[in-house]
């Protein structure tokens, strides 16, 4: 009785599980709290091959972490460009003109005006080495950040390959041979040549089987979407060769 209520209870506490995570979902998208959702589908292929050259190409191009470091990037460097640029004398040339009540013109006299920055140079220097070092550590910060994400991808990738062969092996080896056996034993017990425990045992292998199988094929599915966040795509992984 006390495994039967256990095996009973197992299904109900998914099923509350599932509808809090549900809950959780619509309430991080502004929906509707209760607003159903349809039920998981796994694909049927799980041989498609993922390459790590062209997922760390969509990454170094679509990530949108890296898309804002690269914006720093761009900014500091824009920065220690002005910095420089303030060491250098600029000239200005003017006119002015004095004008007779009638409107003639009384007279004339054309400025020329250059700034002179050396009497500053410390000052500049400092600027320039404050901008020199923001860039060097912005450019350090997005190199580190690449190589994070990209270790992260590439145990994403091994992630779904394993789990995909996983999958794939008990779909073409193990379920086939599961079922094979629980009817053979089915048919041995109708015969009176097997006894209803190894009937039951055999059918209870054939459910593990199906379950193992699905775990691997949603444990790729997992890793494909991470690879998916990693990358900055909105698009499936699927098919990427």
């Amino acid at each position: 009785r006390v495994g039967h209520g256990l095996a009973a209870h197992r299904p109900e506490a998914a099923k509350r599980q599932r509808a809090q995570l549900a809950r959780t979902l619509n309430l991080l998208l502004l929906r509707n709290e209760n607003a159903s959702w349809p039920l998981l589908t796994l694909p049927d292929k799980t041989d498609t091959q993922l390459s790590a050259a062209v997922l760390r190409a969509e990454m170094e191009a679509r990530n949108p972490r890296l898309a804002s470091l690269r914006h720093q990037i761009e900014a500091a460097h824009a920065e220690s460009d002005a910095a420089r640029e303030k060491t250098k004398p600029v000239f200005s040339v003017g006119a002015e003109t004095n004008l007779y009540s009638g409107g003639d013109v009384r007279d004339a006299m054309v400025t020329v005006k250059m700034s002179l920055p050396w009497f500053n140079r410390s000052a500049y220097r400092a600027d320039i080495a404050r901008a020199d070092n923001l860039r060097s550590a912005t450019e350090s910060d997005f190199a580190a950040e690449a190589r994070d994400i990209y270790s992260r991808i590439t145990a994403s990738i091994t992630d779904a390959e394993n789990n995909g062969r996983l999958a794939l092996a008990y779909k073409s080896e193990v379920l086939p041979k599961s079922m094979k056996a629980a009817e053979s034993l089915q048919n041995a017990w109708a015969l009176s040549k097997a006894t209803l425990l190894e009937v039951l045992d055999s059918r209870r292998a054939l459910l593990d089987a199906r379950q193992e199988q699905k775990r691997a094929a949603a444990a790729r599915q997992a890793a494909l979407q991470n690879l998916r966040a990693l990358t900055g795509r909105f698009a499936t992984i699927e098919g990427t060769k």
